[in-house]
């Protein structure tokens, strides 16, 4: 599955009373048995914020199984964790929930990597269910980042190079159900997690909040939202090309065999720890099997 493909199952639609919007499921690892739901504040509690809704009003719809080429919803129980931004501007919501509760429904493990500054280009997208077909279906858009609002730096401004009027009905009213859309900055082509958008301003002007703002919201002893550098030299991607080939010929010439008996490696903790930490060192005497532990936890992540 390419990344294009996972941030359009990604997307679904989320219902709370009488508002509509978009939310992106967010998975954060096999060993992590939950995951995040990221949508606007205001699809929950309403355009001016004043909407007292509870978990049961929450509901999930539009998540798709590829495999089964079926839709499916998902209600948010009790049990589940919703938590919104105090500041109505950051306009932030999060759900945590079991993510067997909507990876049994569509197959899918729901992971990205997250950057907190666009791409030098400024190129984005966001995907979303748009007022234009009703909301029955989610569109594309792409978007050009502008810049950051002033005096708060997690808010970003982006702006859409087009007509956002129909025939019938303003930008205003067309691009309603977009709030809670991921915000995605592309990176040579790949889509990388940047935000979520949640205002829209005349003149085709965006305003998204920055993803790891998201952080500032977890409970204590969640995992957040850890940005990566991805590179955009072509030198330095080429150099790093041919790392990967030498990487190759490097985990060939390892051995994790005795004789011929493949002895499997442990690496279950390795594999926790580098999904939290995003890095791990092995240490040990010569001959205990570093490489080849290295080489087993390569070959899963893989």
């Amino acid at each position: 599955m390419t990344s294009e493909q996972l941030f359009q199952y990604a997307t679904v639609k989320i219902k709370c009373k009488d508002e509509t919007g978009t939310a992106l499921l967010y998975s954060l690892g096999e060993s992590l048995d939950y995951m995040y739901i990221l949508t606007a504040k205001h699809c929950l509690a309403g355009k001016e914020f004043d909407q007292e809704f509870t978990n049961t009003d929450i509901s999930i719809e539009k998540i798709y199984n590829p495999s089964s080429n079926t839709w499916h919803s998902c209600s948010i129980s009790v049990t589940d964790k919703v938590i919104c931004s105090d500041s109505n501007e950051l306009d932030l919501a999060i759900i945590i929930i079991p993510k067997s509760r909507i990876e049994d429904l569509s197959g899918i493990s729901y992971s990205f990597q997250v950057v907190d500054q666009p791409s030098v280009t400024g190129n984005c997208i966001i995907r979303g269910f748009a007022d234009f077909n009703s909301g029955e279906e989610d569109r594309p858009y792409n978007l050009k980042y502008s810049e950051i609002v002033k005096d708060k730096p997690e808010l970003l401004i982006l702006n859409f190079d087009g007509s956002l009027d129909t025939r019938y009905q303003s930008a205003v009213s067309n691009v309603q159900g977009l709030s809670g859309s991921g915000l995605f900055t592309m990176i040579k082509g790949v889509p990388f997690l940047l935000g979520t958008v949640h205002t829209y301003e005349e003149k085709n002007r965006f305003f998204a909040t920055k993803i790891t703002t998201f952080n500032y919201l977890l409970p204590e002893g969640h995992v957040g939202f850890a940005p990566v550098r991805p590179e955009e030299n072509d030198d330095v991607i080429k150099t790093f090309n041919l790392i990967n080939i030498n990487n190759e010929a490097i985990k060939i010439r390892t051995r994790d065999k005795v004789g011929h008996i493949h002895i499997p490696r442990q690496i279950d903790k390795a594999r926790t720890l580098f999904e939290q930490e995003r890095m791990v060192v092995f240490h040990g005497k010569a001959g205990v099997g570093k490489s080849a532990l290295a080489k087993a936890l390569i070959e899963e992540i893989e």
